[in-house]
């Protein structure tokens, strides 16, 4: 007798639930270890999560972008304008607090040797707060309106999933970002 397996992926696979198709026998999550199943289920959250992510990162990067022409300036140097010139240098004794209440992490390096990594650490931390709120007070300029959910198992290439100062972003963008990081 001749077997035939075919797995399911994407939204076919997410509007009935099936993984896969062995003999004309749908396997669903359900179906299969439940450790596994788990691990599939923990997956298709990160992959969510990381497709809601990509569209807040294509949100700003459109806010920016009308920002900046806005200003007459390059992304560059919005962000370099509004961000990077702002991010304060972290004192001795923030990095000193940061050191002690994470010293089991740094180990044997003492605190001269992990200040270089703490400081890039608090600053990152800073630049990332900057952004953010670059971003909220560029979205009471520009109105950002959320059309669908990305994660949407019925999203079709030509939906919008939100318009950031009137300008559309379609989910064939997201999709084929998906696919770059993805697969």
């Amino acid at each position: 007798s001749s077997k035939s397996l075919s797995l399911m992926s994407g939204a076919s696979a997410a509007q009935n639930g099936a993984l896969a198709v062995l003999n004309n026998q749908t396997i669903t999550i359900d179906d299969i270890d439940p450790s596994v199943g788990a691990l599939a289920k923990n997956l298709d959250n990160e992959i969510a999560a990381a497709r809601t992510r990509m569209l807040e990162e294509q949100i700003d990067a459109l806010l920016f972008a009308l920002e900046a022409r806005k200003r007459g300036i390059t992304v560059e140097r919005l962000l370099e304008l509004e961000v990077a010139r702002r991010i304060p240098q972290p004192s001795d004794a923030e990095a000193r607090a940061i050191y002690d209440a994470n010293r089991l992490r740094f180990g044997i390096r003492d605190f001269n040797v992990a200040r270089t990594e703490i400081v890039a650490y608090l600053r990152r931390e800073s630049e990332q707060k900057l952004i953010a709120a670059l971003s909220a007070s560029l979205r009471k300029r520009y109105p950002v309106m959320m059309r669908a959910d990305i994660n949407s198992p019925k999203l079709t290439p030509n939906i919008t999933l939100a318009t950031v100062g009137g300008l559309a972003i379609p989910a064939s963008l997201a999709e084929s970002a998906t696919e770059k990081k993805f697969v």
